[in-house]
């Protein structure tokens, strides 16, 4: 017999687990930190999606497909120069 398990797969709060994987990221001086792109809901998905770039491939990507980085929420997700300003 199997035991039917109710809980939410998403039951935590994505924007502050990325948040603290970032910092930890700049902590350690890492090239690489995870970034936010915009997809169209799609049928069956959770979630935000994310891409995990330097901040050079970032740089990059945003100035030939900016439209991927637009945000249509009131998410902000703090970029690596914003996090290793802080720092």
């Amino acid at each position: 017999r199997q035991t039917k398990v109710n809980f939410e797969y998403f039951d935590f709060d994505t924007s502050k687990f990325i948040n603290l994987v970032n910092r930890a990221l700049v902590e350690n001086n890492s090239d690489y930190t995870f970034y936010e792109v915009f997809s169209e809901e799609e049928e069956g998905s959770v979630g935000p999606k994310f891409v995990f770039l330097n901040l050079k491939q970032h740089r990059w990507l945003k100035s030939k497909y900016p439209q991927i980085f637009e945000l249509y929420n009131e998410t902000h997700w703090p970029e690596a120069d914003e996090l290793k300003e802080e720092k």
